[in-house]
């Protein structure tokens, strides 16, 4: 996650300071597709995990424990990261597909 906003500001800052260059909006689409890609698996990674939580408290009620471990937060930080990036995703397509952004 770290990465991917380190390298979409670079290209950002990048496209902002150079907007004269030809073809310059080429480099936009590496953090944007980087941007749906990571959206998509953020967005996969909550369904699952709700899946995974699930199965955990079948075990949990099989084995007869107590207790199982909490996946809700996974869940919870899974949904914030895909709303994140997709916010992210829709500024560089503003910036993309608008001519007249930055």
């Amino acid at each position: 996650m770290g990465f991917y906003f380190a390298i979409s500001g670079a290209i950002i800052s990048f496209y902002a300071s150079n907007t004269t260059l030809e073809n310059i909006k080429l480099a936009l689409y590496l953090p944007f597709i980087t941007g749906i890609g990571l959206f998509t698996i953020f967005c996969i990674g909550a369904v699952l995990s709700l899946v995974t939580r699930k199965d955990v408290f079948e075990i949990r009620d099989t084995l007869g424990l107590k207790v199982a471990p909490e996946t809700g937060v996974l869940t919870l930080l899974l949904v914030v990261f895909a709303i994140v990036n997709l916010t992210c995703v829709l500024g560089l397509a503003h910036v993309l597909w608008c001519s007249n952004a930055l």
